[in-house]
């Protein structure tokens, strides 16, 4: 269907059908001796519910509220959908403790690079800044105590900011996880932003 408005200019469904041949041509012409990228989906799944699959045992329900099976982004999955994934990809392990928070990786470096930084990433969907809502793949790993304050670079220590807050966190604004793994934003004078 013509886009009345402007007949110059392709609809979606135009522009989606353009980017499916451009994929095609490019899948067809491509060599075949050149390395492949391999895509990673980072699917969470909490122990109980991954050796519950694993047996092919049925969760209590009373246990529901406490699964977490999930990709990075938010989407939920079945614990067998998660199994399977497994089965057939590459296992990255995740591990975090009941509060949810990621086990240290015990990596000395300035930056989250790395396994360091793929550690700080998967366990929420969202920038930690209170409001923010950019998503993760928009955000870098950063301390919450600063590197300049001794911050060790360690998950724990690591949360995903946007880069607009991680530059307003390096103006006297602070960004920590309560003990119980929910972030706060205070402001240079110790109020908290909301």
């Amino acid at each position: 269907m013509m886009n009345r408005a402007d007949p110059g200019r392709r609809t979606s469904d135009q522009l989606h059908a353009d980017a499916l041949v451009a994929m095609a041509t490019a899948a067809a012409t491509a060599d075949p001796r050149a390395q492949r990228a391999n895509p990673t989906v980072n699917v969470l799944i909490d122990e109980a519910s991954l050796d519950a699959a694993l047996h092919g045992d049925k969760m209590h329900p009373s246990a529901y509220r406490d699964v977490t099976v999930r990709t990075q982004s938010g989407q939920p999955l079945h614990p067998d959908e998660a199994v399977n994934a497994a089965l057939i990809g590459h296992i990255r392990r995740v591990v975090y403790d009941s509060r949810g928070v990621v086990v240290a990786t015990g990596r000395r470096s300035r930056l989250f690079t790395g396994a360091a930084c793929e550690a700080v990433m998967p366990l929420t969907t969202e920038c930690v800044w209170a409001g923010c809502d950019r998503p993760v793949a928009w955000c870098d790993a950063d301390h919450s105590l600063s590197w300049g304050a001794h911050g060790a670079t360690v998950p724990r220590n690591g949360g995903p900011l946007c880069r607009a807050h991680n530059l307003h966190k390096e103006r006297a604004f602070c960004v920590q996880r309560d003990a119980d793994g929910t972030w706060r934003t205070h402001r240079p004078d110790g109020t908290e932003l909301t």
